[in-house]
């Protein structure tokens, strides 16, 4: 259940943070309406806050309650009070009393958001605050519309459960169902205490200053005594996110992830790939200062240089090794780890001129694809798309596809971009899917939102008003864009077209772009302070990086 926190919890709670989401149970007013709320947020958040119930009540217990409510409701109808009954007849069956469960799961369903939880050390006690997590407050200027309001005043009845230094391995429970609340830590003096064991809540924790430092020093002495893979994950997650909405400082996430270079689990390592991800993506759009992006690939390369000899090019191991493995090298590629791109190339090369008989190993094929296309010319490319125009395997073909989009040649991403118009060369069903490849990309990104403008009524033509295509292809800027010309770009096309088909996803671009403009803003000369300092440290010696 591990990888369900990376796959599903962590994808729901970017979602939910911002002020455009929606709550799971939502009235439609309008049919375009119907394929907005088919998202994160309804499957996703959803499927969370079912596992958040089911690790409070107990799984025999919600498993009674689950399978009550579907005999009982087996060839009709039911709406989400039915199931709450279900669960909370099977919890007074099973002699737990204390919990109302319609009472509990409202606060999650009937109003979009979730909430940070701050925890701060007053002695023997823990005071405890919680509050709507946001990355942006929500303003005209984050696309002008409040399309929700809470019935609870945003706050939620949270079951909070933590673990202590002390007693690292007896999960303590209860139920905040206010504003503030204190916990006592009886006699007990730990070092650190840990909230959300297992990641099994929907909510954000952040701490007070001397927990952090506790919690970042117990990893980098035994991060495997200390947390379990899900906890750990969960701590990355929270800290890269807290930066994010402006409400804990970059260096404590910087000091955090250090302890990466021991990490061999996959959930908490694709957890900080992909907030490390996401601080690189934003320093590579600022070619004013191309020394700290390539600073910040060092830094992330050098995290992650014991692991890459260690997982070998050999696709064995249980499940989660293999997705260490390729979540490792494809990172080692993309940040240009010489050994794993020469590796990546050869086993291309053999691929390509073995015509493709020369199969790639499953799990491999993903980094083998894009760095071959990535480090290679148009024989590569060309090479790439006679594979993809004559595999029949759908998952096959989103992996070439993916290859494809990351070319370094501008003239081969305009081509793949005008194939999307083409249903002979790229399938209907496929051509948001790489328009949105492209617009990951360095190279692309400004290409697929100038082609997405170009052809708007054409997509809208295809697709209709009321295809969750068209909030996927008004979402294409949000995933790079981070100035505010850009900002001013987007919001005048949504402003000029008709979007009524994607108006929730334009707000929440334009809430992601300003999002974007705002960690680099607040963050941009910590981060280059904080690596200087990492590769020569302030009392002096020789720099790891030729570039400082």
């Amino acid at each position: 259940m591990d990888q369900f926190v990376a796959t599903d919890l962590q994808t729901a709670l970017y979602a939910d943070a911002l002020s455009n989401s929606h709550p799971i149970s939502v009235t439609v007013h309008r049919p375009e309406e119907v394929e907005e709320i088919f998202d994160s947020i309804s499957y996703d958040k959803g499927a969370s806050i079912l596992r958040m119930l089911e690790s409070f009540l107990g799984r025999e217990t919600f498993l009674q309650g689950l399978t009550s409510y579907l005999k009982k409701h087996k060839f009709g109808n039911a709406d989400t009070d039915d199931l709450w009954k279900a669960l909370d007849q099977a919890a007074h069956a099973a002699g737990k009393t204390g919990i109302d469960i319609k009472q509990v799961m409202d606060t999650w369903t009937n109003q979009m958001g979730y909430p940070v939880v701050t925890v701060t050390r007053q002695n023997r006690k823990l005071l405890l605050t919680q509050e709507r997590f946001l990355l942006m407050p929500p303003s005209p200027a984050c696309g002008g519309v409040v399309e929700f309001t809470s019935p609870y005043r945003y706050e939620w009845i949270i079951p909070l459960t933590y673990v202590t230094s002390t007693f690292p391995n007896q999960q303590q429970t209860l139920f905040m169902d206010s504003g503030h609340t204190k916990i006592s830590l009886d006699n007990n003096s730990p070092e650190w205490v840990k909230f959300n064991v297992n990641q099994t809540g929907f909510y954000r924790v952040n701490y007070d200053s001397e927990n952090w430092d506790a919690l970042i020093g117990a990893l980098q002495r035994n991060h495997t005594q200390a947390l379990n893979s899900a906890d750990r994950a969960g701590l990355l997650d929270d800290a890269f996110y807290l930066v994010r909405a402006g409400l804990l400082e970059l260096d404590t996430s910087m000091e955090l992830v250090k302890y990466l270079k021991k990490e061999r689990d996959y959930v908490p390592m694709v957890t900080a790939l992909d907030g490390l991800g996401y601080i690189t993506k934003l320093l590579e759009t600022e070619t004013d200062d191309k020394d700290l992006y390539n600073n910040m690939k060092l830094f992330i390369l050098e995290l992650l240089e014991e692991t890459i000899g260690e997982v070998g090019w050999e696709d064995q191991g249980d499940q989660l090794t293999k997705f260490l493995r390729s979540t490792v090298l494809g990172a080692a590629c993309e940040y240009g780890h010489q050994q794993s791109a020469q590796q990546a190339h050869a086993l291309f090369v053999k691929w390509m001129q073995s015509g493709g008989t020369q199969k790639v190993s499953p799990n491999l094929k993903t980094v083998v694809y894009r760095s071959g296309v990535q480090h290679g010319g148009k024989a590569e490319w060309d090479f790439c798309w006679q594979q993809y125009a004559s595999a029949t395997v759908a998952a096959e073909k989103r992996k070439l596809l993916y290859a494809l989009a990351h070319t370094r040649d501008e003239g081969l991403v305009e081509k793949l971009l005008r194939y999307t118009l083409d249903s002979t060369k790229i399938r209907s069903q496929d051509t948001v899917r790489t328009i949105t490849y492209i617009s990951q990309t360095s190279v692309g990104y400004q290409k697929a939102w100038n082609f997405v403008k170009s052809n708007w009524q054409t997509f809208l033509d295809r697709y209709g008003s009321g295809s969750f295509n068209m909030a996927e292809l008004a979402k294409v800027p949000s995933h790079r864009f981070s100035t505010r010309k850009q900002l001013e770009e987007v919001r005048a096309f949504f402003q000029s077209h008709d979007i009524s088909a994607a108006a929730r996803a334009a707000r929440q671009t334009i809430e992601t772009i300003q999002a974007n403009i705002y960690w680099l803003e607040k963050n941009k000369a910590k981060v280059k302070t904080w690596i200087k300092n990492y590769f020569l440290p302030p009392e002096g010696g020789k720099a790891r990086s030729s570039q400082i």
